[in-house]
């Protein structure tokens, strides 16, 4: 798995439309070879449907691990350990590296309100801030994969 190439891949998502939970997610599952409908996360965009909690990149590169673990398919209580370690390995490296891990600490503004998105939208943070943390979101958790 390129990370780069999925990170870009990802980014194309999300310049084209995608959310920034559905590019991190789509751009996974299309590392891992799986075709899934990325509407499966689309409400934990904008920091879970713009309520300014975990920021939708990481949420949905935190979906896609649990898609690459399948817990369910492994010895019991073993998978649940280890999704569990690999998401909380993303979160702390994702936050480490983008400044934080809710969607307001990292774009500056409160999507949740009228006011806060116009001004994102006006600040452009869609490209400044929300790409690079997607792009972020789909290094790190191609990295811990890689890892395994």
């Amino acid at each position: 798995m390129n990370k780069a190439g999925y990170g870009d891949r990802a980014i194309e998502y999300f310049d084209s439309g995608y959310n920034c939970a559905e590019s991190a997610f789509k751009g996974l599952c299309d590392a891992m070879g799986k075709e899934v409908n990325p509407s499966v996360v689309s409400g934990f965009g904008g920091g879970v449907g713009r309520t300014d909690s975990l920021c939708g990149a990481l949420t949905g590169a935190i979906a896609a691990l649990g898609l690459w673990v399948d817990r369910h398919g492994e010895g019991k209580g073993e998978g649940k350990e280890r999704i569990y370690r690999l998401v909380g390995q993303l979160v702390r490296e994702f936050g480490d590296s983008v400044g934080d891990v809710n969607c307001t600490g990292i774009t500056g503004f409160n999507l949740g309100t009228d006011e806060g998105y116009a001004q994102f939208r006006a600040a452009n943070r869609h490209a400044t801030h929300c790409a690079p943390a997607v792009r972020k979101a789909v290094e790190l958790a191609l990295t811990l994969m890689q890892a395994e």
